[in-house]
Protein backbone atom coordinates (compact mmCIF):
# COMPACT_ATOMS: atom_id res chain seq x y z
CA UNK A 1 0.00 0.00 0.00
CA UNK A 2 0.99 3.58 -1.23
CA UNK A 3 2.02 5.86 2.30
CA UNK A 4 2.97 9.52 1.63
CA UNK A 5 4.78 11.28 4.27
CA UNK A 6 4.13 15.00 4.08
CA UNK A 7 4.86 17.92 6.98
CA UNK A 8 1.61 20.24 6.75
CA UNK A 9 2.23 24.30 7.84
CA UNK A 10 0.59 27.60 6.90
CA UNK A 11 0.53 31.36 7.15
CA UNK A 12 4.33 31.56 6.75
CA UNK A 13 3.80 35.70 6.53
CA UNK A 14 6.80 35.73 4.63
CA UNK A 15 7.64 39.80 4.69
CA UNK A 16 6.51 40.85 8.07
CA UNK A 17 8.37 43.39 9.32
CA UNK A 18 6.09 44.47 12.91
CA UNK A 19 8.51 44.64 15.53
CA UNK A 20 11.58 44.78 13.99
CA UNK A 21 14.95 46.90 13.64
CA UNK A 22 16.63 47.26 10.35
CA UNK A 23 20.12 46.28 10.32
CA UNK A 24 23.51 47.08 8.60
CA UNK A 25 22.64 45.05 5.43
CA UNK A 26 19.05 47.28 5.47
CA UNK A 27 16.94 43.78 5.94
CA UNK A 28 14.68 44.25 8.98
CA UNK A 29 15.71 41.78 11.89
CA UNK A 30 11.98 40.13 11.56
CA UNK A 31 11.96 39.08 7.87
CA UNK A 32 14.93 37.33 9.21
CA UNK A 33 13.10 35.74 12.33
CA UNK A 34 10.58 34.80 9.87
CA UNK A 35 12.91 33.16 6.79
CA UNK A 36 14.90 31.36 10.46
CA UNK A 37 11.71 29.73 11.27
CA UNK A 38 10.80 28.46 7.82
CA UNK A 39 14.83 26.92 7.73
CA UNK A 40 13.69 25.31 10.73
CA UNK A 41 10.48 23.46 8.92
CA UNK A 42 12.84 22.79 5.74
CA UNK A 43 15.81 20.73 7.99
CA UNK A 44 12.53 19.00 10.41
CA UNK A 45 11.27 17.99 6.36
CA UNK A 46 14.77 16.64 5.35
CA UNK A 47 15.36 14.58 8.91
CA UNK A 48 11.74 13.05 8.84
CA UNK A 49 12.51 12.07 5.24
CA UNK A 50 9.07 13.33 4.19
CA UNK A 51 7.99 13.13 0.69
CA UNK A 52 5.73 16.49 0.63
CA UNK A 53 6.45 20.12 2.32
CA UNK A 54 3.03 21.41 2.09
CA UNK A 55 2.19 25.12 2.65
CA UNK A 56 -1.77 25.77 3.02
CA UNK A 57 -1.81 29.52 2.02
CA UNK A 58 -0.26 32.96 3.00
CA UNK A 59 3.33 32.47 2.26
CA UNK A 60 3.77 35.55 2.06
CA UNK A 61 2.62 38.31 3.92
CA UNK A 62 1.02 40.74 1.39
CA UNK A 63 0.72 40.54 -2.49
CA UNK A 64 3.79 42.88 -3.36
CA UNK A 65 6.39 40.93 -1.67
CA UNK A 66 10.28 42.54 -2.06
CA UNK A 67 12.16 40.80 -4.38
CA UNK A 68 14.43 39.87 -1.21
CA UNK A 69 11.94 38.04 0.11
CA UNK A 70 10.45 35.95 -3.15
CA UNK A 71 14.35 35.76 -3.98
CA UNK A 72 15.07 34.40 -0.24
CA UNK A 73 11.43 31.87 -0.18
CA UNK A 74 12.91 30.35 -3.73
CA UNK A 75 15.87 29.29 -2.12
CA UNK A 76 14.55 27.16 0.29
CA UNK A 77 12.33 25.73 -1.91
CA UNK A 78 15.29 24.66 -4.24
CA UNK A 79 16.13 23.22 -1.05
CA UNK A 80 13.43 21.04 -0.63
CA UNK A 81 13.32 19.86 -4.20
CA UNK A 82 16.72 19.32 -4.67
CA UNK A 83 16.36 17.23 -1.70
CA UNK A 84 13.42 14.69 -3.49
CA UNK A 85 10.91 16.69 -1.66
CA UNK A 86 7.70 17.68 -3.73
CA UNK A 87 6.30 21.41 -2.47
CA UNK A 88 2.99 22.18 -2.58
CA UNK A 89 1.64 25.86 -2.38
CA UNK A 90 -1.68 27.20 -2.05
CA UNK A 91 -2.99 30.86 -2.28
CA UNK A 92 -4.02 32.98 1.30
CA UNK A 93 -6.12 36.18 1.01
CA UNK A 94 -2.26 37.99 2.25
CA UNK A 95 -0.82 37.39 -1.21
CA UNK A 96 -4.00 37.39 -3.45
CA UNK A 97 -5.21 40.47 -5.00
CA UNK A 98 -9.81 40.51 -5.14
CA UNK A 99 -8.12 41.80 -9.17
CA UNK A 100 -7.51 39.12 -11.50
CA UNK A 101 -5.22 41.91 -13.13
CA UNK A 102 -2.83 41.84 -10.15
CA UNK A 103 -1.19 38.34 -10.12
CA UNK A 104 -0.23 36.81 -7.21
CA UNK A 105 4.27 36.54 -6.74
CA UNK A 106 2.79 32.42 -6.78
CA UNK A 107 2.48 32.64 -10.14
CA UNK A 108 6.44 33.17 -10.52
CA UNK A 109 6.13 29.86 -8.79
CA UNK A 110 3.50 27.77 -11.07
CA UNK A 111 5.44 29.23 -14.10
CA UNK A 112 8.66 28.38 -13.65
CA UNK A 113 7.71 24.88 -11.48
CA UNK A 114 11.24 24.45 -9.64
CA UNK A 115 11.77 20.37 -10.58
CA UNK A 116 14.47 17.89 -9.25
CA UNK A 117 16.96 16.90 -12.52
CA UNK A 118 15.54 14.06 -14.69
CA UNK A 119 12.46 13.70 -11.63
CA UNK A 120 9.26 14.53 -11.69
CA UNK A 121 9.62 16.20 -8.26
CA UNK A 122 9.16 19.95 -8.16
CA UNK A 123 6.86 22.92 -6.82
CA UNK A 124 3.64 22.97 -7.69
CA UNK A 125 1.20 25.74 -7.15
CA UNK A 126 -2.51 24.41 -6.57
CA UNK A 127 -5.83 26.25 -5.82
CA UNK A 128 -6.45 28.82 -8.26
CA UNK A 129 -8.25 32.04 -7.79
CA UNK A 130 -11.15 32.47 -10.28
CA UNK A 131 -10.42 34.04 -13.81
CA UNK A 132 -12.87 36.54 -13.16
CA UNK A 133 -16.30 36.79 -10.91
CA UNK A 134 -18.71 34.67 -10.77
CA UNK A 135 -16.25 31.80 -12.99
CA UNK A 136 -16.01 29.08 -10.59
CA UNK A 137 -15.10 26.54 -13.19
CA UNK A 138 -11.79 27.89 -13.01
CA UNK A 139 -12.00 27.95 -8.84
CA UNK A 140 -9.54 25.33 -7.51
CA UNK A 141 -8.65 22.36 -8.78
CA UNK A 142 -7.86 18.61 -8.21
CA UNK A 143 -5.05 17.50 -9.08
CA UNK A 144 -2.10 14.11 -9.03
CA UNK A 145 1.14 15.24 -7.64
CA UNK A 146 3.76 12.94 -7.96
CA UNK A 147 6.32 12.48 -4.76
CA UNK A 148 9.44 10.00 -3.92
CA UNK A 149 7.13 7.65 -2.74
CA UNK A 150 4.42 7.25 -4.98
CA UNK A 151 1.41 9.82 -6.72
CA UNK A 152 -0.79 11.99 -3.89
CA UNK A 153 -4.08 13.44 -4.71
CA UNK A 154 -4.92 17.07 -3.75
CA UNK A 155 -8.01 18.96 -3.92
CA UNK A 156 -6.84 22.34 -3.56
CA UNK A 157 -9.53 25.38 -2.89
CA UNK A 158 -7.96 29.24 -2.51
CA UNK A 159 -9.42 31.47 -0.06
CA UNK A 160 -12.91 31.91 -0.46
CA UNK A 161 -13.46 35.80 -1.92
CA UNK A 162 -17.38 36.75 -1.71
CA UNK A 163 -16.29 39.15 -4.91
CA UNK A 164 -14.68 36.76 -6.88
CA UNK A 165 -17.11 33.89 -6.04
CA UNK A 166 -20.08 35.68 -6.77
CA UNK A 167 -21.09 38.44 -9.45
CA UNK A 168 -22.20 42.06 -8.96
CA UNK A 169 -25.52 41.08 -9.84
CA UNK A 170 -25.61 38.09 -7.25
CA UNK A 171 -24.97 40.14 -4.86
CA UNK A 172 -27.03 43.43 -5.40
CA UNK A 173 -30.11 43.28 -3.05
CA UNK A 174 -28.46 41.08 -0.04
CA UNK A 175 -27.60 41.89 3.46
CA UNK A 176 -23.80 40.95 4.10
CA UNK A 177 -24.93 37.78 5.81
CA UNK A 178 -27.17 36.12 2.92
CA UNK A 179 -23.80 37.16 0.59
CA UNK A 180 -21.61 35.23 2.82
CA UNK A 181 -24.14 31.92 2.70
CA UNK A 182 -24.29 32.14 -1.23
CA UNK A 183 -21.26 32.22 -1.72
CA UNK A 184 -20.25 29.77 0.91
CA UNK A 185 -23.20 27.65 -0.82
CA UNK A 186 -21.52 27.89 -4.45
CA UNK A 187 -17.98 27.14 -2.75
CA UNK A 188 -18.49 23.84 -1.71
CA UNK A 189 -20.64 23.23 -4.21
CA UNK A 190 -17.40 23.92 -6.42
CA UNK A 191 -16.08 21.43 -3.66
CA UNK A 192 -18.34 18.68 -4.12
CA UNK A 193 -17.93 19.30 -7.83
CA UNK A 194 -14.01 18.55 -7.98
CA UNK A 195 -14.29 15.86 -5.54
CA UNK A 196 -16.25 13.60 -7.29
CA UNK A 197 -13.59 13.30 -10.15
CA UNK A 198 -11.37 12.28 -7.81
CA UNK A 199 -9.85 9.03 -8.40
CA UNK A 200 -10.05 6.09 -6.05
CA UNK A 201 -6.73 4.23 -4.74
CA UNK A 202 -4.87 7.01 -4.32
CA UNK A 203 -3.80 8.57 -1.11
CA UNK A 204 -5.91 11.87 -0.93
CA UNK A 205 -5.94 15.20 0.74
CA UNK A 206 -7.94 18.28 0.76
CA UNK A 207 -6.88 21.52 1.35
CA UNK A 208 -7.66 25.40 1.45
CA UNK A 209 -7.39 28.43 3.15
CA UNK A 210 -10.11 29.61 5.43
CA UNK A 211 -12.35 29.94 8.14
CA UNK A 212 -14.34 27.27 10.01
CA UNK A 213 -17.30 27.69 11.85
CA UNK A 214 -16.11 25.15 14.85
CA UNK A 215 -12.33 27.11 15.20
CA UNK A 216 -11.19 29.03 18.11
CA UNK A 217 -10.35 32.85 18.06
CA UNK A 218 -9.44 35.82 20.13
CA UNK A 219 -11.62 37.96 20.46
CA UNK A 220 -9.64 41.07 18.07
CA UNK A 221 -9.50 38.39 15.82
CA UNK A 222 -12.89 37.77 15.00
CA UNK A 223 -13.66 41.47 14.34
CA UNK A 224 -11.11 41.56 12.08
CA UNK A 225 -12.68 38.01 10.12
CA UNK A 226 -15.83 39.30 10.02
CA UNK A 227 -16.76 39.75 6.47
CA UNK A 228 -15.07 36.18 6.02
CA UNK A 229 -16.62 33.19 4.35
CA UNK A 230 -16.90 30.89 7.12
CA UNK A 231 -17.78 26.87 6.14
CA UNK A 232 -18.95 24.39 8.75
CA UNK A 233 -16.76 21.22 9.18
CA UNK A 234 -19.95 18.66 8.46
CA UNK A 235 -20.81 21.04 5.51
CA UNK A 236 -17.33 20.46 3.81
CA UNK A 237 -16.92 16.79 4.98
CA UNK A 238 -20.35 16.13 3.44
CA UNK A 239 -18.99 17.28 0.03
CA UNK A 240 -15.78 15.78 0.23
CA UNK A 241 -17.44 12.08 1.22
CA UNK A 242 -19.41 12.66 -2.40
CA UNK A 243 -16.26 10.80 -4.05
CA UNK A 244 -14.73 7.35 -4.97
CA UNK A 245 -11.79 8.73 -3.07
CA UNK A 246 -11.65 8.46 0.88
CA UNK A 247 -10.13 11.91 1.52
CA UNK A 248 -7.77 11.20 4.85
CA UNK A 249 -7.06 14.89 5.62
CA UNK A 250 -8.12 18.31 5.55
CA UNK A 251 -5.08 20.72 5.51
CA UNK A 252 -5.94 23.98 6.61
CA UNK A 253 -4.52 27.86 6.57
CA UNK A 254 -6.00 31.70 7.64
CA UNK A 255 -6.21 30.76 11.58
CA UNK A 256 -2.48 31.03 13.43
CA UNK A 257 -3.62 29.33 16.59
CA UNK A 258 -2.84 25.69 15.51
CA UNK A 259 -5.94 23.42 16.06
CA UNK A 260 -8.52 20.51 15.40
CA UNK A 261 -12.00 21.80 14.82
CA UNK A 262 -14.60 19.27 16.02
CA UNK A 263 -17.60 18.70 14.52
CA UNK A 264 -21.09 20.44 15.81
CA UNK A 265 -19.02 21.83 18.75
CA UNK A 266 -18.95 25.59 18.15
CA UNK A 267 -15.46 26.86 20.38
CA UNK A 268 -15.71 29.67 22.86
CA UNK A 269 -13.38 32.71 21.65
CA UNK A 270 -10.23 32.62 23.66
CA UNK A 271 -8.80 35.26 25.96
CA UNK A 272 -5.27 35.29 26.58
CA UNK A 273 -3.15 36.39 29.34
CA UNK A 274 -1.58 39.69 27.79
CA UNK A 275 1.60 39.13 30.33
CA UNK A 276 2.51 35.91 28.37
CA UNK A 277 1.07 33.80 30.78
CA UNK A 278 -1.24 32.30 28.38
CA UNK A 279 -2.05 28.11 27.75
CA UNK A 280 -0.35 25.87 25.71
CA UNK A 281 -2.56 24.64 23.51
CA UNK A 282 -6.22 25.48 22.05
CA UNK A 283 -8.46 24.46 24.76
CA UNK A 284 -11.57 22.92 22.75
CA UNK A 285 -9.80 21.65 20.10
CA UNK A 286 -6.15 20.95 21.16
CA UNK A 287 -3.97 19.58 18.65
CA UNK A 288 -3.17 15.96 19.00
CA UNK A 289 -1.28 12.97 17.55
CA UNK A 290 -4.28 10.62 16.02
CA UNK A 291 -4.58 7.08 14.12
CA UNK A 292 -5.91 6.62 11.18
CA UNK A 293 -10.00 7.01 11.62
CA UNK A 294 -12.29 4.05 10.39
CA UNK A 295 -16.05 4.37 9.80
CA UNK A 296 -16.55 7.32 12.55
CA UNK A 297 -19.10 9.48 11.59
CA UNK A 298 -20.52 12.79 11.82
CA UNK A 299 -24.43 13.82 12.38
CA UNK A 300 -25.95 16.23 10.26
CA UNK A 301 -25.60 20.04 11.14
CA UNK A 302 -28.80 21.64 12.07
CA UNK A 303 -27.24 24.81 10.46
CA UNK A 304 -26.08 23.09 7.36
CA UNK A 305 -26.43 25.07 4.25
CA UNK A 306 -28.03 22.20 2.83
CA UNK A 307 -31.19 20.57 3.61
CA UNK A 308 -30.57 16.49 2.25
CA UNK A 309 -28.24 16.52 5.71
CA UNK A 310 -26.93 12.74 6.76
CA UNK A 311 -24.10 11.17 8.46
CA UNK A 312 -21.20 11.77 6.91
CA UNK A 313 -17.60 10.05 7.21
CA UNK A 314 -15.14 12.11 9.54
CA UNK A 315 -11.78 13.53 8.23
CA UNK A 316 -9.28 14.63 10.12
CA UNK A 317 -8.85 18.11 10.01
CA UNK A 318 -6.26 20.60 11.38
CA UNK A 319 -5.14 24.29 11.28
CA UNK A 320 -1.73 23.94 11.29
CA UNK A 321 -1.19 27.35 12.64
CA UNK A 322 1.33 30.16 11.86
CA UNK A 323 5.06 29.16 12.50
CA UNK A 324 6.50 32.68 13.43
CA UNK A 325 3.33 35.15 13.00
CA UNK A 326 2.04 35.89 16.47
CA UNK A 327 1.27 39.18 18.22
CA UNK A 328 1.62 39.84 21.76
CA UNK A 329 -1.46 38.75 22.52
CA UNK A 330 -0.72 35.11 22.09
CA UNK A 331 1.49 34.78 24.95
CA UNK A 332 2.87 31.45 25.82
CA UNK A 333 1.04 29.47 23.05
CA UNK A 334 2.64 26.60 21.08
CA UNK A 335 3.23 26.54 17.52
CA UNK A 336 2.89 23.21 15.76
CA UNK A 337 3.35 21.42 12.49
CA UNK A 338 1.47 18.44 11.61
CA UNK A 339 3.72 15.18 10.34
CA UNK A 340 1.48 13.15 8.22
CA UNK A 341 1.25 9.51 6.91
CA UNK A 342 -1.12 9.02 3.98
CA UNK A 343 -2.54 5.97 2.57
CA UNK A 344 -5.84 5.65 0.40
CA UNK A 345 -7.64 4.58 3.73
CA UNK A 346 -6.81 7.69 5.67
CA UNK A 347 -4.68 8.93 7.67
CA UNK A 348 -2.68 8.79 11.05
CA UNK A 349 -0.39 11.86 12.17
CA UNK A 350 1.94 13.47 14.72
CA UNK A 351 1.11 17.55 15.91
CA UNK A 352 5.05 18.70 16.69
CA UNK A 353 6.62 21.66 18.26
CA UNK A 354 8.23 24.19 16.14
CA UNK A 355 10.95 24.66 18.66
CA UNK A 356 12.99 27.27 16.45
CA UNK A 357 10.26 30.44 16.47
CA UNK A 358 10.72 33.88 18.72
CA UNK A 359 7.79 34.71 20.22
CA UNK A 360 6.63 38.30 21.54
CA UNK A 361 5.93 39.40 25.13
CA UNK A 362 4.47 42.01 27.41
CA UNK A 363 5.40 43.34 31.01
CA UNK A 364 2.33 45.47 32.00
CA UNK A 365 2.57 48.46 34.36
CA UNK A 366 -0.41 49.17 36.07
CA UNK A 367 0.55 51.14 38.72
CA UNK A 368 2.87 54.34 37.87
CA UNK A 369 3.70 55.04 41.49
CA UNK A 370 5.27 51.79 42.36
CA UNK A 371 6.20 50.72 38.78
CA UNK A 372 10.03 49.34 39.65
CA UNK A 373 8.76 46.97 42.29
CA UNK A 374 5.79 45.56 40.29
CA UNK A 375 8.27 44.97 36.98
CA UNK A 376 10.59 43.53 39.62
CA UNK A 377 7.84 41.09 40.91
CA UNK A 378 6.63 40.26 37.36
CA UNK A 379 9.68 39.26 35.86
CA UNK A 380 10.91 37.19 38.49
CA UNK A 381 7.68 35.68 38.74
CA UNK A 382 7.94 33.96 35.35
CA UNK A 383 10.32 30.88 34.76
CA UNK A 384 10.24 32.03 31.03
CA UNK A 385 11.33 35.57 31.96
CA UNK A 386 13.78 34.46 34.71
CA UNK A 387 16.15 31.64 32.83
CA UNK A 388 17.29 34.21 30.26
CA UNK A 389 17.46 36.60 32.87
CA UNK A 390 20.20 34.54 35.05
CA UNK A 391 21.91 33.63 31.90
CA UNK A 392 22.26 37.13 31.25
CA UNK A 393 23.69 37.74 34.58
CA UNK A 394 26.55 35.14 34.54
CA UNK A 395 27.89 36.97 31.18
CA UNK A 396 26.68 35.18 28.35
CA UNK A 397 25.85 36.75 25.24
CA UNK A 398 22.69 36.47 23.00
CA UNK A 399 23.94 33.71 20.80
CA UNK A 400 25.47 31.77 23.72
CA UNK A 401 22.04 32.18 25.44
CA UNK A 402 20.09 31.09 22.92
CA UNK A 403 21.67 28.19 22.24
CA UNK A 404 21.50 26.90 25.78
CA UNK A 405 17.79 27.65 25.60
CA UNK A 406 17.57 25.99 22.36
CA UNK A 407 15.63 29.32 20.57
CA UNK A 408 15.88 33.05 20.02
CA UNK A 409 15.29 35.43 22.70
CA UNK A 410 12.02 36.78 22.71
CA UNK A 411 11.00 40.16 21.79
CA UNK A 412 9.55 41.90 24.70
CA UNK A 413 7.35 44.91 24.79
CA UNK A 414 6.41 47.30 27.93
CA UNK A 415 3.01 48.59 28.05
CA UNK A 416 2.48 51.88 30.01
CA UNK A 417 -0.39 53.91 31.29
CA UNK A 418 -0.41 57.19 29.85
CA UNK A 419 0.17 58.84 33.18
CA UNK A 420 3.68 56.78 33.26
CA UNK A 421 4.79 58.22 30.30
CA UNK A 422 6.37 61.15 32.16
CA UNK A 423 8.88 58.20 33.99
CA UNK A 424 9.08 56.79 31.09
CA UNK A 425 13.12 57.97 31.18
CA UNK A 426 13.42 56.60 34.92
CA UNK A 427 12.07 52.78 33.61
CA UNK A 428 14.44 53.25 30.54
CA UNK A 429 17.57 53.87 32.80
CA UNK A 430 16.36 50.88 35.27
CA UNK A 431 16.00 48.78 32.50
CA UNK A 432 19.31 49.39 31.03
CA UNK A 433 20.79 48.15 33.65
CA UNK A 434 19.13 44.63 33.50
CA UNK A 435 21.39 42.17 30.87
CA UNK A 436 19.73 41.18 27.73
CA UNK A 437 16.78 44.18 27.97
CA UNK A 438 19.02 47.30 26.09
CA UNK A 439 18.28 45.66 22.55
CA UNK A 440 14.56 44.14 22.89
CA UNK A 441 12.69 46.27 24.71
CA UNK A 442 10.04 48.13 22.96
CA UNK A 443 7.99 51.14 24.78
CA UNK A 444 4.27 50.67 24.13
CA UNK A 445 1.66 53.50 26.07
CA UNK A 446 -1.34 51.91 26.25
CA UNK A 447 -3.69 55.42 26.61
CA UNK A 448 -6.09 55.50 29.94
CA UNK A 449 -8.60 57.53 28.42
CA UNK A 450 -10.23 57.26 24.91
CA UNK A 451 -9.83 60.16 22.92
CA UNK A 452 -12.71 62.01 21.51
CA UNK A 453 -14.57 61.70 18.16
CA UNK A 454 -14.14 65.13 17.49
CA UNK A 455 -10.43 64.91 18.56
CA UNK A 456 -10.04 62.10 15.99
CA UNK A 457 -11.76 64.09 13.17
CA UNK A 458 -9.07 66.66 13.53
CA UNK A 459 -6.82 64.85 13.50
CA UNK A 460 -7.61 62.95 10.37
CA UNK A 461 -6.98 63.73 7.12
CA UNK A 462 -8.91 65.47 4.08
CA UNK A 463 -10.13 62.94 1.15
CA UNK A 464 -7.38 64.61 -1.12
CA UNK A 465 -4.60 64.83 1.96
CA UNK A 466 -5.17 61.07 1.95
CA UNK A 467 -4.84 60.58 -1.52
CA UNK A 468 -1.98 62.54 -1.36
CA UNK A 469 -0.34 60.42 1.43
CA UNK A 470 -1.53 57.61 -0.25
CA UNK A 471 0.73 58.34 -3.64
CA UNK A 472 3.55 59.39 -1.40
CA UNK A 473 3.71 55.87 -0.23
CA UNK A 474 3.52 54.27 -3.31
CA UNK A 475 6.87 53.23 -5.50
CA UNK A 476 5.59 51.58 -8.72
CA UNK A 477 5.91 53.28 -11.90
CA UNK A 478 2.21 53.60 -12.91
CA UNK A 479 1.92 55.87 -9.37
CA UNK A 480 5.33 57.81 -10.80
CA UNK A 481 3.50 58.48 -13.94
CA UNK A 482 0.15 59.16 -13.64
CA UNK A 483 0.47 61.16 -9.82
CA UNK A 484 -0.61 64.64 -11.43
CA UNK A 485 -3.49 62.79 -13.32
CA UNK A 486 -4.28 60.96 -9.84
CA UNK A 487 -4.51 63.92 -7.74
CA UNK A 488 -6.09 66.37 -10.29
CA UNK A 489 -9.31 63.50 -10.52
CA UNK A 490 -9.40 63.00 -6.90
CA UNK A 491 -9.60 66.92 -5.89
CA UNK A 492 -12.40 67.12 -8.81
CA UNK A 493 -14.80 64.50 -7.25
CA UNK A 494 -14.19 65.81 -3.97
CA UNK A 495 -14.87 69.10 -5.19
CA UNK A 496 -18.16 68.15 -6.34
CA UNK A 497 -18.94 66.52 -3.05
CA UNK A 498 -18.22 69.67 -1.30
CA UNK A 499 -16.10 67.08 0.85
CA UNK A 500 -12.76 68.86 0.61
Amino acid sequence: MSRIKVLHTADLHLGVETYGVTGQDGINSRIKDYLETLDWLVLQAKSLDCDAFLVAGDIFDNERPTNYVISEFAKRIRNLVDSSITVILTPGNHETSSSSRVPSALEVFRALRPQKDGTEIACRVLGCQPLRPGDTETMGGISTVPTKSGNLQILAMPYPRRSEILTSEQMKNRGREEVKKLAATIFLDRIQELARKALPGLPTIFVGHFGIKEAELRPGVKGYLADDVIISTYDLMSKLSDSQAKFGYVALGHYHSPQMPSPNLVAPSLDEDMDGEASVLCGTNPCRDWELLSNETVAPDPDSLFRDGKPVRKIQMAYSGAPSRRDFSDGARTRMYMELDLTPEGSSGKCRKVEHSRSLRQLTVDNALNWKEELEAKFLKSEFWRQPYEYATTGCDQEQIEKTMKGPLPIFRLRLPEEARPIWPAIKSWLDTLPMFDKIITPYYKPSVRESQKAVITQTESPVEAVKSYLDSLQDDFSRTNRARIQEEAERIMQEARVV
